[in-house]
């Protein structure tokens, strides 16, 4: 199962308690399938997560007077579509009192902001990357999106919006608020599991990146010490480590004995204390003195 579909999964399970907040996300489920939706009795969706999210609100309205709809499947060689018809074509409009003005309070905003992810946001998967996006259909739903949320003071930030082919899409890609945004709507544990794979991603990031330097170090440190290994080496089976001064003696057999540590290591195993840089210095000369052998 997709993240996007996990998050849909614990979207439509969420219980509201007053009216205000159930009309509030209906608009949007139906306002995001159809910006013309109050004039419509006729509606179709993608997502059977969506379908049942709205039967479970609109039973909420069961018991008023001339209040029917059906719920027809359809398939197509790619998809299946779910069309839900009513019979009264004002019910919008008389049933529900609603109108294209529809005003949002802090504690409507959440209601309205889930519907519109439940029919067309999606997200990725955090262990790949962070984006978070609602794809429109038209500019004006897009518009209608980012004035709800700079009304949005509790969010605190507007989501960024681009053009893709037909579509107006706004979407997040900062890690913070995407789950600022999944806890706003309702997605708690959506939200907790997005920051528990982002800790896990940034810990293996943490540990290859020192992988990748210890790496890099141990090839360095072999480069160099097969240099030296070769030079001391080669003036051994000659003329022989006796022939040099006693310091560049000493430095030579440290470093036999010791192949594969790095030169500061070195510098700790000397009865007298040395830099890095003093040791470097003696290897480059004992290079130089097997060079003319």
């Amino acid at each position: 199962m997709s993240f996007s579909r996990e998050v849909k999964k614990e979207l439509i399970l969420i219980d509201l308690k007053s009216q205000e907040q159930i009309i509030s996300e209906l608009v949007a489920l139906f306002v995001f399938s159809d910006i013309n939706f109050i004039k419509k009795s006729v509606f179709s969706f993608e997502n059977q997560d969506v379908i049942h999210r709205i039967e479970i609100l609109l039973n909420c309205f069961k018991n008023k007077k001339n209040f029917e709809y059906l719920i027809e499947e359809t398939e197509t060689k790619s998809k299946t579509n779910y069309v839900i018809r009513f019979k009264n074509t004002n019910f919008f409009e008389k049933i529900l009192n609603i109108n294209t003005n529809l005003q949002l309070n802090e504690f409507t905003y959440p209601d309205f902001f889930r519907g519109a992810f439940l029919v067309c946001g999606s997200i990725l998967n955090p262990s790949n990357e962070y984006h978070l996006e609602i794809n429109t259909v038209c500019k004006e739903l897009c518009n209608l999106l980012i004035e709800k949320f700079k009304k949005c003071s509790v969010l605190g930030y507007c989501p960024s919006n681009i053009k893709r082919r037909k579509n107006h899409v706004i979407y997040l890609k900062e890690s913070e608020k995407i789950t600022d945004f999944l806890t706003f709507i309702g997605a708690q544990q959506s939200a907790i599991k997005f920051i528990q794979t982002k800790i896990l991603k940034e810990i293996r990031n943490n540990i290859n990146r020192s992988t990748n330097f210890e790496t890099a170090n141990l090839s360095k440190i072999t480069i160099s010490s097969s240099k030296h290994i070769k030079a001391i080496q080669k003036i051994k089976d000659t003329i022989g480590l006796d022939s040099l001064p006693e310091y560049l003696k000493e430095t030579a057999i440290l470093r036999l004995n010791n192949p594969y540590i790095s030169l500061k290591e070195l510098a700790n195993l000397y009865k007298s204390p040395i830099s890095k840089s003093g040791i470097n210095h003696r290897l480059k000369k004992i290079v130089l003195i097997s060079s003319y052998l």
